[in-house]
């Protein structure tokens, strides 16, 4: 039975995902999926030739990171971000070569995957319908409904709020992988193995180590990167109290310029920035 490691929200922090893929290998695990947001990040070339050169088998979705990086390579920015975050994405577009940008392209927003033992998977980078929406493990079942009904699918495997979860939306399990590089939760890498049974991981790697050599890179953001997401990363709570208050509601940063918008919204916004453009134990052990 083939086992898949369900990868999301890298975020060019390269120290975190060799950390997981040598968990990854260490089991013998078969097949890779990256769910998207591999970039923006501090090593955006290196994480995409890292995933690129894999040994085994691996699938690839784009998320609203590759999106943006790509709106910025076409001459079409995104409009209303503030100038940090433009220099970030600005940034990143620099350093990828042509055969980055044509891999990036390629990369649909979904992928369907047959799992024996689970039935058929979807995997999408927030919504099967979106890369921007927004739900979380709080979110009411009968509001999700909508988006997983009629879907032909068993699972459906997400990620971009940086949150795990598994919950039941109707007859669909849906499962949040977490993010390997910008986790809201304890320092480490988090991740999912999907087999006969759908394991929520958790990779310890070296933090201190990580957080230098991001700091050595010339990414814009460095120190914050290195300080906000590697070595002090907020909890689980302060993202559920930023993402909630405007779940299912599009994507925040569609509504920056609403000067009605109320203050958990712009709580919202304020964090997604954040996962744009950022601001322990030195151990390698991963658990479920």
């Amino acid at each position: 039975m083939n086992r898949i490691a369900a990868l999301y929200d890298i975020h060019g922090n390269l120290p975190a995902l060799e950390a997981v893929l040598e968990d990854v290998f260490r089991e013998g695990i078969e097949e890779i999926l990256v769910g998207g947001d591999v970039l923006p990040g501090p090593m955006p070339a290196e994480t995409l030739e890292r995933v690129r050169s894999l040994d085994r088998p691996v699938r690839f979705i784009t998320g609203n990171g590759e999106r943006d990086v790509l709106s910025v390579l076409t001459g079409s920015e995104p409009a209303g971000l503030p100038g940090s975050v433009l220099d970030v994405l600005r940034w990143v577009a620099g350093e990828l070569g042509p055969d980055d940008v044509a891999a990036l392209e390629a990369w649909p927003s979904t992928v369907l995957h047959d799992i024996e033992g689970l039935g058929r998977a979807l995997f999408c980078h927030a919504t099967p319908q979106s890369d921007t929406e927004i739900f979380t493990r709080l979110t009411p079942e009968e509001s999700l409904r909508p988006l997983f009904e009629g879907l032909d699918a068993d699972i459906v495997v997400c990620g971009h709020t940086h949150m795990q979860f598994d919950r039941m939306v109707g007859r669909v399990r849906v499962v949040n992988a977490g993010s390997v590089g910008m986790p809201f939760g304890a320092p480490a890498a988090y991740w999912l193995s999907l087999g006969a049974e759908v394991r929520l991981r958790r990779t310890e790697y070296d933090l201190a180590e990580a957080a230098d050599r991001v700091r050595r890179t010339a990414y814009p953001q460095a120190e914050e990167f290195a300080e906000r997401w590697i070595l002090r990363p907020k909890t689980e709570a302060e993202g559920l109290d930023a993402f909630e208050p405007v779940a299912l509601q599009g994507d925040p940063m569609a509504r920056r310029d609403d000067r009605e918008v109320r203050g958990d919204e712009e709580d919202a916004r304020r964090t997604d920035h954040e996962v744009r453009d950022p601001g322990g134990r030195e151990s390698r052990r991963s658990s479920s």
